[in-house]
């Protein structure tokens, strides 16, 4: 019987911080991957953005919050819940204060 292995989801953290960065360079990590199954929430532009900065190659899989399986695996790609909550990188709309 395989080990069980578990489902890790990460968030971005604040879009104009060094969250997404951070966020991209730990699922790069081949041991985690490796250990875990993982996902990712936030918003996508960020993101890719992020991984571009960093130079970090991901493939990330948008996924619908209703339907997401944490027990699906990575293989064509990270999963990502968008995360749009009207924001843009550091700014605030109306709906934060």
């Amino acid at each position: 019987m395989a080990p069980r292995r578990h489902t890790l989801l990460f968030t971005m953290g604040d879009p104009a911080g060094i969250g997404p960065e951070i966020l991209v360079r730990t699922l790069a990590l081949r041991t985690l991957r490796a250990q875990a199954r993982v996902a990712a929430v936030g918003d996508p532009e960020t993101i890719d953005r992020a991984a571009r900065l960093a130079r970090v190659k991901l493939r990330f899989r948008p996924v619908d919050a209703d339907r997401f399986d944490p027990r699906s695996d990575a293989k064509d790609g990270i999963p990502l819940l968008a995360s749009t909550s009207g924001t843009r990188d550091g700014h605030r709309d109306r709906s934060h204060f």
